[in-house]
This record gives structure tokens, C-alpha cells and sequence, in this order.
């Protein structure tokens, strides 16, 4: 059933006027269907987390081993 533009109230065909707010019925004042967003799939999420996770530490390993002695500041750039 259609809904009104205004106040989201259900209507019916034949009403020229929402019963409840007053707001006039005209075919292009009628809310539209809500449409469904696609779902993001949880796995996807997961994965981008677990990768995302593995780059933040590898980043840290990395720089403590840099700055640890790990090899000569002047070979790491």
C-alpha cells in the first residue's frame, strides 16, 4: 500500500487527501519502496580486518627491526 510524503502513513487508492497530516494525494507525492542496499558478505570483512591486522603489525615489526640494529639506517632507504 502506498505511503504518504509526508507523514508515512499508509493510504489508500481513492484518497485524495492523507487522512492524517492533511497533505494532498497526487500520484508524484507517494513515497517510493524502500530499495534494499546489497549485504556485505562477513567473510569479506573478516578477510579485509585479517589483512589489514597483518600490515599494521608487519609495519611495526619492521620499523623495530630498522631502529633495533636490525640493518644500517643508511642501507634502508
Amino acid at each position: 500500500m502506498p505511503e504518504c510524503a509526508s507523514c508515512s502513513a499508509e493510504l489508500k487508492p481513492e484518497w485524495k487527501y492523507c487522512i492524517y497530516c492533511g497533505t494532498p494525494v497526487v500520484p508524484g507525492a507517494i513515497r517510493p519502496e524502500p530499495v534494499e542496499r546489497p549485504r556485505i558478505s562477513t567473510l569479506a570483512v573478516v578477510i579485509y580486518v585479517l589483512v589489514l591486522v597483518a600490515a599494521v603489525l608487519g609495519l611495526v615489526w619492521l620499523a623495530t627491526w630498522i631502529f633495533s640494529g636490525g640493518i644500517p639506517l643508511s642501507n634502508a632507504l
